[in-house]
């Protein structure tokens, strides 16, 4: 996927290839875009998922034809059979609406919450070196035994893909670097290709690489299961020990957090997803429930951090 820097920008990572961008998988559902382009053609419905030109639209057109006998939601369609079928559309997002039929076979298991702090906290390397103690003792004598092996194999080569993704984004920072005029831009990109060298691959250790081994972390769970409904975990005692030390340090101000805050909520609003015709004026396709979790209770209450934030929408939970 082409990778990108966005100007003032102080975080790298991006869930799609151009600004604002919605990315789709026709392997999970794939004729509903046939019927998107049918009915509504380049200008979308209602402005909304505008094709660039007649060109992409045929390509979009073309990838949901391909799809057509193998996309995951046309197989489960025709496993139910004609009678099931039916009921699935009279109950789902396009009849009542009793339960969400439509947009749980649009992305893969969602409503889960990552332990981000083990990534950032102790670096892909050490979560693969545990992978490998894992390997090295397996003994496979079962289906199953199978199954965990893949399942270990598979995290393995995420954790080494989030390394890749990192690197890449480290030599374009330090290309931009080189051809910057702006003095403080420059410094910037060149922190940011420095942070990229450093992050997710090895543990954070300033507030400014916490945050960025935690985007990449959220890059790492969106690309290998394509979820939406993603949770961020207690984000202020994840990033506290790293933005204590910092202020302590005289490195960062509260000023300098909330515009990498800033930075980081304009990342994950540019998460877009192209949903079917039925879900786009329900859902405008804007809102992902990403939610972070802000104070709470700790295991040790005296020592709860109280990180400085912008102003945030909250939801009080009283219990």
């Amino acid at each position: 996927m082409p990778i990108r820097i966005d100007d003032h920008q102080l975080l790298c990572g991006d869930f799609s290839a151009k600004p604002m961008g919605p990315e789709f998988f026709p392997d999970l559902a794939a004729l509903w875009i046939v019927d998107y382009i049918e009915n509504y053609g380049v200008e979308g419905r209602d402005g909304f998922f505008r094709w660039e030109d007649e060109e992409q639209m045929e390509q979009g057109r073309a990838i949901g034809e391909y799809f057509r006998e193998t996309g995951g939601k046309e197989q489960w369609i025709k496993f139910l059979g004609e009678e099931e079928a039916a009921f699935e559309h009279k109950i789902g997002e396009a009849g009542s609406w009793i339960v969400n039929t439509v947009s749980e076979m649009f992305a893969e298991k969602a409503w889960n919450c990552p332990d981000l702090d083990r990534l950032i906290k102790r670096g892909a390397r050490a979560l693969i070196a545990d992978i490998d103690e894992q390997l090295d003792k397996f003994v496979m004598t079962t289906y199953e035994d199978y199954r965990c092996y893949e399942f270990w194999r598979g995290l393995k080569e995420m954790l080494l893909g989030g390394i890749d993704y990192a690197h890449r984004y480290r030599d374009l920072a330090t290309e931009m670097a080189a051809k910057e005029t702006d003095p403080v831009r420059k410094a910037e990109l060149e922190e940011m290709a420095r942070i990229c060298d450093r992050v997710p691959e090895h543990p954070a250790e300033t507030f400014q690489e916490a945050l960025q081994s935690l985007m990449f972390g959220i890059l790492m769970v969106f690309y290998d299961t394509r979820t939406f409904g993603m949770g961020y975990g207690r984000i202020d005692q994840i990033m506290y020990p790293q933005y204590k030390s910092d202020i302590a340090k005289g490195k960062i101000d509260d000023e300098y957090v909330v515009q990498l805050f800033e930075c980081f909520r304009v990342k994950v609003m540019g998460k877009r997803q192209f949903w079917p015709d039925v879900m786009t004026p329900n859902l405008s396709s804007e809102s992902h429930f990403h939610n972070c979790v802000i104070g709470g209770v700790d295991p040790k209450p005296d020592e709860m951090p109280r990180m400085s934030c912008p102003s945030p929408s909250l939801k009080q939970l009283n219990g």
